[in-house]
């Protein structure tokens, strides 16, 4: 039973941010798959262990609702003139 460890970071457009990651894969998961499907597996995997760790933090959530509420017609009204 052959393992590889994968290697992934989050690129999220930022420099120097980058904190690697590791996953470990068995060869026996990806017979008679295909390089296309093989490298398809290996990203759903990073993003699943990715999903796993990596979460959301949002900031201003309690503005964002109330701009919501402001900019939103009350229940049954329509924006439209």
């Amino acid at each position: 039973m052959a393992k590889f460890e994968v290697r992934w970071e989050v690129s999220d457009g930022y420099v120097g941010g980058g904190r690697p990651q590791t996953f470990t894969i068995d060869a026996e998961d990806f017979d008679g798959m295909t390089e296309q499907q093989i490298e398809d597996a290996i990203y759903g995997q990073a993003n699943d262990a990715m999903l796993e760790i990596v979460s959301p933090s949002i900031r201003n959530l309690e503005e964002a609702v109330e701009w919501v509420k402001a900019n939103t017609p009350p229940s049954g009204a329509s924006l439209r003139a």
